[in-house]
C-alpha cells in the first residue's frame, strides 16, 4: 500500500482512480494525508467493482445556470425575471463548484450583503431561484450534496383594498363604465371570472363556450398561466349578456386588446 510522501513542508499523496487516471493532492499533516489516501484507494476500488457510483467530474454553477436558462426558464410564465435574476446569480456564484460544499454558505452571505438594498421579497426570489438550480444540477447527477441556504421570510404585503360587497363592486363597475365599453367589459370579466390581469389579455374568443356558459382559461401576456394549467369558470348571468353583445363589437381572435389590436401586456393602454 502506497504512502504520502514529504512535499516540500507539506505531505503529497498519489492514487490511481477507477478510469485509470493517476489523482494527487497534499496535506499539510502526515495523519490527515495518510486517511485521506486510505479513502480515495477504497473509494477508487469500489467505484470500480460498482459498488458505489461514479465519481462526479467538477461543475461550476455556471453550467446549471446556463442549462437552466436554456431549457427550464422557456417553460415558465416568469421567465423573463428568471434571466434578469440569473445573470446576476451567475456573476456572483458563476466560478463555484457544484460540490464544493464549503463554499456555498459564505458565497451566499456575500449576496446578500451585496444584494442588501433589495427587498425581504426580492431577496426570497432570487434564493429560491437558486435553490432550484442547486436541486435541478443534484437530480442530473452533477453534484450529490446540497448546501443549506436559508431563504429570508417573504414578505406578505397586508396594505390592499378589495371589493367587499355587492354595492362597492356596483360603485366600482360605475367607475369602469364611465372610463369607456373595453375598461367596463375587462373589469366585468375580472370580477365576474376572478382571471387574473394576465388571463384576461390573453383571453380568446375561441375560449368561450356560449352554449355551455364556460370560458377556458388557458393563456397569460407571458405564455401560460401562472399555474401552467388550463381551467374552466362558469359565465355568470350578469356577464353573458355584455359578453355577447361585446363580441359583436369587438370581433377578432382576443377578447381583449390594446389600441393596436394587440395583446395587452402589464403595462399596455386600451382604448
Amino acid at each position: 500500500m502506497s504512502k504520502p510522501v514529504p512535499h516540500y513542508d507539506k505531505w503529497r499523496i498519489r492514487w490511481t482512480d477507477e478510469k485509470g487516471t493517476r489523482r494527487s493532492k497534499t496535506f499539510t499533516e502526515f495523519k490527515t494525508a495518510d486517511l485521506a489516501l486510505r479513502k480515495a484507494e477504497l473509494e477508487a476500488e469500489e467505484r470500480r467493482r460498482g459498488l458505489r457510483a461514479p465519481e462526479m467530474e467538477p461543475c461550476p454553477f455556471s453550467k446549471a445556470a446556463n442549462y437552466w436558462r436554456t431549457y427550464r426558464s422557456p417553460k415558465k410564465r416568469s421567465f423573463k425575471d428568471d434571466i434578469a435574476i440569473l445573470k446576476q446569480l451567475e456573476e456572483h456564484f458563476g466560478r463555484i463548484l457544484l460540490n464544493d460544499i464549503a463554499a456555498w454558505v459564505p458565497a451566499v452571505d456575500r449576496y446578500l450583503a451585496k444584494k442588501s438594498r433589495l427587498s425581504e421579497k426580492t431577496l426570497h426570489n432570487h434564493l429560491t431561484l437558486l435553490i432550484s438550480v442547486l436541486r435541478m444540477a443534484r437530480s442530473m447527477r452533477w453534484v450529490e450534496q446540497l448546501p443549506e441556504i436559508k431563504k429570508p421570510k417573504a414578505v406578505v404585503d397586508d396594505d390592499y383594498s378589495y371589493l367587499k360587497n355587492r354595492e362597492e363592486m356596483t360603485r366600482f363597475l360605475e367607475a369602469a363604465k364611465e372610463e369607456g365599453e373595453m375598461v367596463f367589459m375587462l373589469y366585468l370579466t375580472a370580477v365576474c371570472t376572478g382571471a387574473r390581469a394576465g388571463e384576461l389579455g390573453g383571453m380568446e374568443w375561441a375560449d368561450g363556450d356560449f352554449t355551455n356558459r364556460l370560458i377556458t382559461i388557458r393563456h397569460s401576456f407571458a405564455g401560460p398561466t401562472k399555474s401552467n394549467r388550463k381551467r374552466e369558470v362558469p359565465i355568470l348571468d350578469a356577464l353573458l349578456p355584455h359578453l355577447r353583445e361585446w363580441k359583436l363589437k369587438h370581433p377578432g381572435r382576443l377578447v381583449f386588446s390594446n389600441r393596436d389590436g394587440g395583446m395587452l401586456q402589464p403595462s399596455g393602454r386600451i382604448y
